[in-house]
Order: structure tokens, then C-alpha cells, then sequence
């Protein structure tokens, strides 16, 4: 193969020089010349030091935390020969749609123009293969099959993309495979996330340098290997636009605290759960038992604006321990989003078969019977019923609150966003509506009735045409 002459900064080193000097203007668009802002800048300083080797990147959304991370492991691939580099994420479906389908042609188009046709994607197994014989793995933590013939590299950089949505188990056993020995090379871990709550692992181990599971302080020799940086949508306004802040202006204030300003979750004064409930009862897929009954809850938004709320779309299920003889309840996905109906509506049935439910249960305040007809132009034969509110959210919360109180509620693994509703909204105060937290609340509501668990009778449960 003929070599392919590429000015990238320093011959792939990963330095900082304020910008490409001495090359002229046409050739630096022709060779793939780009600017990092200044954030990007700082993020690849921090990956150069000698001491750096778990590197966080967290803050709001829209930053450039993936594309930077991206980029450095590109740069590493192709300085050095014959090198592994994996990209995870919680579930493959994300990480192909986002990785693979996005954001790594946008890095090799922008920032390595003349490698775009020399790189090659292994679609069947989801990698890359650079004209060094460097190779980039990307996965999802939720595949067995796909996790195994990951795992069964070694690795000179691994990269935990959307860490928040991660459990630090999985983490844990996936970073032991950052292990390849290659002259030269350092080995490093790479972490973006949206902040989720303070009990989560990230914030325990970057920023009370915390060993996570017994709170033991790190030692000093290993403290000064964990680095942090906080970059936020504004620090990238010359890809993102004012537009795009002016989206985020127009959320709820936890959402914005998260996804605009890249702040932690402490959880609010008169909320009806609780971080410390939370963070307490959070389970492991593995130590779930099997369900009994399970299903999807669903609050449809009222509008499919691009401001508009999100559809909350939540799915788990009931079960009893063996030595307790109690029913449990178990939230385990997380997959709302904003978008028209039949988007909503096909995510809805995604989750429906990723967690082999019963049942989807849909609110039909704001859709009434358009909410079942939509779902049954996805699939006609989907098992459905629809529920209406005939009082507030906080009442109909409570009785969940309640079972969440006597540690009967668990979050599986980690669902930031559905966490941050949860321990945000104020019944007297919040006038945002937390989709998220109505759907798992819709939810739980129909599970109890499955296990019949006495409760107060907050609301009536009503089929809606042709049940399965």
C-alpha cells in the first residue's frame, strides 16, 4: 500500500501547539487541518501528561467530549503500529448508531480527510482497521456474545463513552483489559459522561478520589493518575451555535443544571425519593431474579417539538427473592426521548421487546385513544393498556415512594436521567413535568396491581380497545 502523507500535529503526537505553524492555508485544508477549541486544547494537554491515565471528561451536552476522545484515539492508533483501542458503551445499539454511524467518519472526515478511504470498517464485528494495522473495537456492555470477543483483546486505550449510564462492575471488569504492551505507548483510559448524581462511581472516584465500593481514600501515587475535566456546550459554541443553547435554556432546571451547566445531581429538598434510597437499593442485571410480571410504561409528550418534553418510556418488572417474601420491583431501561409519534412509538416497542414485556402501559391524557392506534402501526398485535390521570403526579407517586422508602424499589445498574427526575422534582415547587418518573410511576402502578399490593386507590386502570 502506498503511504499516505498526513500533517497531523507533531506526526501523530498528541501535543498542543496553539495551531499548525508554517503551513499554509490550502494545504492545512487539504491535510486535514482543523481547530480545537480551547477545551479541546486543555483536554488533550491533560491526556499528555506523563501521570494521566484516567481521564473524565463530564459536563453538558453537545460539548465536543466525544469527538476530542475520538480524536485522541485516532492520533494514537496511527502513531503507534499494530495497536488496540476500544470505544464502549452501556448498550451496542447506541454505540453503533452514535459511534460507528456518526461520530467516527465525522473525526476521520474532518480531522484525517486523506485516511477516510484507507480505513477500513469491519461491519460484522464492529471495528476499525488503520493502514498501520492499528485497530479501533467499538461495543456495548449489554451484548455477552460481542463483550467476550472484546474482552478477549488487550488493549492500549479504552474508552467508556456515556460512563454515567455504566455500572461500575462492568466497568471494572472490562478496564482490566487495558493491557497492551507497545513501545512507547502509555496505557489510557478515557471517560465522558453527563453528571449524573453524586453517589455515582465517576463522581466518588474523580473528585473524592474514593476507591468506590469501600470508600478508602486512593493513595497518593495512585490520586495523581485520575484526571478531570468539565466541558459545557458553551465551550463549543463554533460547532453548536447560540441556537442550540437557547434549546437548553428552554428545559427544566435539573435538566439544565445537567445537560447545560454539567453539574451533579445532590438531589432536591422535597423530593419524593431520595439519592441515598437510590445509590442503597441499586442492583446488578446479574443478582435480579427472574421476573414474574413486566412490562413498559409510556407518558406520550403532548408535542413533538424539538422543545418539547420527552416521551418517557420505562421498562422492568416484579419478582421475589427467595429468602424474602416480598415482592420487589425492578426499573431496569431507560429509553425516553423526544419525537414524533411514530418515533416514540417504535423506541416504545424496542423496549417492549428488549424486556420480553407483558404489557405497555400508556398514559392517555394528552392522546387518548391515538396513543394505542400509533403503537398498533408499529405492531398490531402489541399487548396494550391504556391508564388516565385523574389526580396529580405526586399522588400517584407516593404509593411508589412509599415501596422506594422500604427498599423494595431498584434501579438496575445506572439510569441518570430517569435518577435525576426522580430526586429533582418537588411536588410543591417543580413546575417542570418529569416524563421519565411518570412513566416508571405508570408502571410500578400496574405492577402492583399485577402482585395485588394493597395501596391507596389514587387512580382507575382502564382497556383501551382490543386488549391481548
Amino acid at each position: 500500500m502506498k503511504d499516505t502523507p498526513i500533517v497531523i500535529e507533531e506526526e501523530y503526537e498528541l501535543s498542543t501547539p496553539s495551531r499548525l505553524v508554517g503551513v499554509s492555508g490550502a494545504r492545512r485544508e487539504e491535510e486535514g487541518y482543523w481547530d480545537k477549541t480551547d477545551k479541546q486544547f486543555q483536554a488533550i494537554a491533560i491526556m499528555c501528561q506523563v501521570q494521566t491515565r484516567f481521564f473524565l471528561i463530564d459536563g453538558g451536552s453537545r460539548s465536543g467530549k466525544t469527538f476530542i476522545c475520538i480524536y485522541a484515539i485516532c492520533v494514537r492508533a496511527l502513531k503507534y503500529k499494530n495497536s488496540r483501542h476500544c470505544v464502549l458503551r452501556l448498550r451496542f445499539n447506541h454505540a453503533k448508531t452514535s459511534l460507528c454511524n456518526d461520530t467516527i467518519p465525522k473525526v476521520l472526515r474532518t480531522c484525517f480527510p486523506s485516511l477516510v478511504d484507507l480505513v477500513k470498517e469491519n461491519k460484522q464485528y464492529s471495528y476499525y482497521t488503520f493502514p498501520n494495522g492499528s485497530e479501533l473495537w467499538v461495543g456495548g456492555l449489554d451484548d455477552k456474545a460481542r463483550v467476550e470477543k472484546i474482552l478477549g483483546n488487550e488493549y492500549g486505550t479504552m474508552y467508556f463513552n456515556e460512563c454515567s449510564q455504566i455500572d461500575f462492575n462492568a466497568y471494572e471488569i472490562a478496564i482490566t483489559r487495558l493491557a497492551q504492551k507497545v513501545e512507547g505507548m502509555k496505557l489510557l483510559a478515557l471517560f465522558d459522561c453527563n453528571p449524573p448524581s453524586i453517589k455515582h462511581w465517576t463522581y466518588i472516584m474523580w473528585y473524592k478520589f474514593l476507591n468506590y465500593e469501600d470508600h478508602i481514600p486512593m493513595k497518593k501515587e495512585v490520586k495523581k493518575r485520575y484526571k478531570v475535566l468539565k466541558i459545557n456546550p458553551s465551550d463549543n459554541l463554533e460547532n453548536v451555535g447560540d441556537s442550540y443553547l437557547e434549546i437548553l435554556e428552554g428545559m427544566s432546571e435539573a435538566r439544565k443544571k445537567r445537560f447545560m451547566h454539567g453539574e451533579y445531581s445532590t438531589g432536591a429538598e422535597g423530593a419524593l425519593f431520595s439519592v441515598s434510597n437510590i445509590h442503597k437499593n441499586r442492583m446488578q442485571k446479574k443478582d435480579v431474579p427472574d421476573y414474574i410480571h413486566c412490562g413498559v410504561g409510556v407518558d406520550p409528550a403532548a408535542k413533538d417539538k424539538t422543545t418539547s418534553d420527552e416521551t418517557g418510556i420505562v421498562g422492568g418488572g416484579a419478582a421475589k427473592f427467595e429468602d424474602d417474601g416480598e415482592w420487589h420491583y425492578f426499573i431496569e431501561l431507560d429509553y425516553s426521548r423526544r419525537g414524533k409519534p411514530n418515533v416514540w412509538a417504535n423506541t416504545s416497542k424496542r423496549c417492549y421487546d428488549d424486556i420480553e414485556g407483558d404489557k405497555i402501559i400508556g398514559e392517555t391524557n394528552n392522546g387518548g385513544d391515538m396513543v394505542e392506534s400509533t403503537l398498533r402501526t408499529v405492531d398490531e398485535d402489541i399487548s396494550y393498556i391504556g391508564v388516565h390521570a385523574s389526580r396529580g403526579k405526586a399522588i400517584r407517586a407516593e404509593p411508589v415512594a412509599s415501596l422506594a422508602a422500604r427498599n423494595r424499589l431498584h434501579i438496575v445498574g445506572h439510569l441518570p436521567d430517569l435518577e435525576n427526575e426522580m430526586v429533582s422534582w418537588e411536588p410543591d415547587e417543580s413546575k417542570w413535568s418529569p416524563n421519565h418518573m411518570d412513566a416508571m410511576v405508570w408502571l410500578v402502578t400496574w405492577l402492583m396491581n399485577k402482585t395485588r399490593v394493597k395501596r391507596p386507590r389514587i387512580r382507575k386502570l382502564t382497556d383501551k380497545g382490543n386488549r391481548k
